[in-house]
């Protein structure tokens, strides 16, 4: 196996097992796919650079670059379509994916006929590479350097719009993906007689390196996970092996070419290399290990997202208690100076303890509900008709909706199917959404019409639903950050929880939540599946 073989295989162990890893784990169903897709197209393109550099015949290597060379083209597709789902499917966003995927599709046609290259040769013993490339190539290749360019720039503009914890995990993003391009730019001049062996395409293994390192330790994807010192360790010691091996076949290969009897010096170097070194670094490795991670504990972040989100959905119901309490005690008051008669007054106490005992009841409904968010899974999803449980949000806030003069139309299809789910949950994300419907709306001058516009209908995947306000929208810089914990465009009024909250059980049903805004309103899409 040559080096350059050897760096396709460890590429493709890294970013399959990557990728898979993602999409079991990532809350964030729409994210976790995309990010897989990128992941399997870097795959195949490090499996056939493997099956290109092992090749024996001509026709075998020609075969397998051709392959590489069309994964190769959709590596920046998906790199795209990751971003789009990363940072927000805009308008501008899907217009160049789709423009990119023609673009794609036209190239991928001509790699597979004689348009870009013809023919392979053996060279300077690094496997088959084209004899000659055409003008179209070279159109190609500068296609496949502005893909790229464009993917940096969206994400570094995205970057620039974010605070806090998630503008370190893009920053992440953002160094890996350099590494991971720099490690793949070293393959073109070869294609042009260049000789400048590409070994640096090992760098796409630390791109992804880099990138599991922050899903770890800086929850990129959103993605929480229990670190164990042991697992940690494993990893480090893991890549400190692939290094290892990477400059003991790196320096064999130069002592091939400098000396005679290569193997005795290859043998000596790894001894040599392994003592003064190797072993060092990893007791070293060990006690920084032990150092940063003396115990398995809890990420605070997440401690403070969970605590902001349980007091978010108990804010309401407790605000409610609040004044037919104090109502309450005023009964009571005027009942011993005689104001009150004491029919009317045990009427109106009656009343009142009914509707503290009915928003209590509530209160330990939105606490187990948020309770078993954290253990929600598809087996323990029950089936859940949404026109009941979009009654039952509507109601929790018709008195908000009759205070400030807001009119509903709600157009449910009566064909909705049954969604798998858990009622209570998927009620909090219609009670937060109604409720900033009716907050946006409050703001405007009453000669302006106040309307929200519920429909729901069946769609080829399951069920869309859509709560679309006559409010003044969303700023646009606020957009990319809005399902965001702790971002609010309330001020101090908001606690910024509401719609993260309503996001994240959207993901834990298997759907996806988005907004659109265009200055006269505001509209909320969420799609669930009929089945998981």
């Amino acid at each position: 196996m040559t080096f350059l073989g050897f760096t396709g295989l460890v590429n493709f162990l890294c970013s399959a097992a990557l990728g898979i890893f993602v999409y079991q784990k990532c809350p964030r169903r729409a994210v976790g796919i995309s990010y897989a897709i990128l992941n399997l197209t870097i795959a195949c393109f490090s499996a056939f650079y493997f099956f290109w550099q092992c090749s024996s015949t001509a026709h075998w290597g020609f075969f397998h670059l051709r392959m590489l060379t069309v994964s190769a083209i959709w590596i920046n597709q998906g790199l795209m379509y990751f971003n789009s789902v990363f940072f927000g499917m805009t308008p501008r966003r899907r217009k160049a994916l789709w423009f990119a995927a023609l673009l794609n599709i036209l190239f991928s046609i001509f790699n597979f006929t004689s348009v870009m290259y013809s023919h392979v040769v053996p060279r300077y013993g690094l496997g088959y590479w084209p004899l000659s490339v055409t003008g179209w190539f070279v159109l190609y290749l500068l296609w496949w350097h502005t893909e790229l360019l464009y993917a940096f720039v969206d994400m570094i503009r995205s970057h620039r719009t974010l605070e806090g914890h998630k503008r370190d995990q893009v920053a992440y993003m953002i160094t890996a993906f350099a590494i991971g391009y720099i490690g793949g730019i070293t393959n073109w001049p070869m294609w042009f007689g260049v000789h400048l062996p590409p070994y640096a395409n090992i760098l796409i293994s630390v791109y992804i390196l880099i990138v599991a390192y922050a899903i770890v330790k800086h929850r990129l994807l959103d993605m929480t996970i229990i670190i164990r010192r042991t697992l940690i360790y494993s990893i480090i010691t893991a890549t400190l092996a692939v290094v290892y091996m990477t400059l003991i076949l790196l320096s064999a290969h130069i002592f091939e070419r400098m000396v005679v009897n290569s193997q005795l010096w290859g043998a000596l170097l790894a001894a040599t290399v392994t003592t003064l070194f190797f072993l060092p670094l990893r007791n070293r490795v060990q006690q920084w290990v032990d150092r940063q991670f003396p115990r398995e504990r809890l990420d605070p972040g997440l401690l403070q997202e969970a605590a902001g989100g349980f007091a978010h959905e108990m804010k309401r119901p407790l605000s409610k208690i609040s004044l037919p309490a104090e109502l309450a005690l005023l009964d009571l008051a005027r009942l011993r100076t005689g104001e009150l008669s004491l029919e009317e007054g045990l009427t109106k106490m009656e009343e009142r303890l009914k509707f503290i005992m009915h928003q209590s009841v509530d209160a330990g409904y939105m606490i187990e509900a948020i309770r078993e968010l954290s253990a929600s899974s598809a087996s323990t999803f029950v089936p859940v008709d949404l026109r009941r449980v979009m009654d039952s949000a509507l109601n929790m806030e018709q008195e908000r909706l009759e205070k400030h003069g807001i009119l509903v139309h709600q157009s449910l299809s009566f064909d909705l199917p049954m969604v798998p789910g858990h009622a209570r949950q998927l009620e909090i994300v219609f009670i937060n959404l109604i409720k900033n419907a009716a907050e946006s709306m409050s703001s405007m001058s009453t000669d302006k019409r106040r309307e929200l516009h519920i429909e729901g209908n069946p769609s080829e995947s399951g069920i869309e639903i859509r709560l679309r306000d006559t409010g003044p929208g969303i700023r646009r810089e606020d957009m990319a950050n809005i399902f965001q914990p702790q971002y609010s465009t309330k001020g101090s009024r908001g606690t910024g929880m509401g719609l993260y909250l309503s996001s994240q059980i959207i993901q834990v049903h298997g759907g996806s939540i988005g907004v659109d805004t265009e200055g006269n309103g505001t509209a909320f899409v969420i799609h669930l599946p009929k089945k998981r």
